[in-house]
């Protein structure tokens, strides 16, 4: 993705209540970047 789009950081946002995604973006070096009432968003720099 990084070649072929120059991406050099990813940014999502998903429920705090979806535990699978929260361990999933956890494991795959995502980090917490700020959240609201109902999700957390989050970062990875590529």
């Amino acid at each position: 993705m990084q070649k072929n789009y120059n991406v050099r950081k990813i940014n999502l946002g998903h429920r705090k209540l979806n535990i699978a995604a929260a361990r999933l973006y956890e494991k795959l070096g995502f980090e917490i970047m700020g959240e609201d009432e109902q999700d957390f968003f989050r970062t990875k720099s590529l």
